[in-house]
């Protein structure tokens, strides 16, 4: 299961775009939906894509907010909790890495995006800590000003009534 929540500079700037329900969306990308250059950066990590549509049209900019997304995840045999991020994958197949942060009893990646698209559950060597005692900062998302979090089923569209939210 999926979770989502808008801190509220996200939340003004989807209301701003549109009125009454949105549908959200959090689904699976397949490797055969991707083009070329995308599924060469995404390689075998897994791809999701996050979609909010109001009446057919597409809002994915939440202007100077964010949004906090949290997906389950396993880490693979030989892989440590440090090593897991996200990129934002753009049409073009360039990565942008998104402040990511891994909690492995719950089996969970967060990360933090100002916009919705395709998104890599990926893992990098790079990010472990250099030695023994030593840790990485990971790149975990704020907490400050987050709003109501949102649980999506995998695969699954959640119609949200922001008018409600509003008053």
């Amino acid at each position: 299961m999926a979770r989502v929540s808008f801190d509220g500079e996200a939340l003004k700037a989807v209301a701003q775009q549109a009125e009454g329900e949105i549908v959200l969306t959090v689904s699976p990308v397949q490797p055969d939906e991707l083009n070329e250059a995308q599924a060469a950066k995404a390689g075998e990590f897994p791809v999701v894509e996050l979609t909010l549509r109001f009446n057919g049209k597409v809002v994915s900019d939440f202007r100077q907010g964010n949004a906090t997304i949290t997906l389950p995840y396993t880490l693979a045999p030989g892989q440590q909790a440090a090593g897991v991020v996200v990129w934002y994958l753009d049409e073009t197949g360039e990565i942008t890495i998104c402040h990511t942060s891994y909690e492995e009893a719950a089996g969970e990646v967060t990360f933090l995006t100002p916009h919705f698209s395709k998104y890599v559950v990926a893992y990098d060597e790079a990010r472990l800590p250099a030695g023994p005692g030593q840790t990485q900062p990971t790149d975990a998302p704020g907490e400050s000003g987050s709003l109501p979090v949102l649980p999506i089923l995998g695969g699954a569209a959640l119609v949200l009534v922001l008018a409600a939210l509003f008053g």
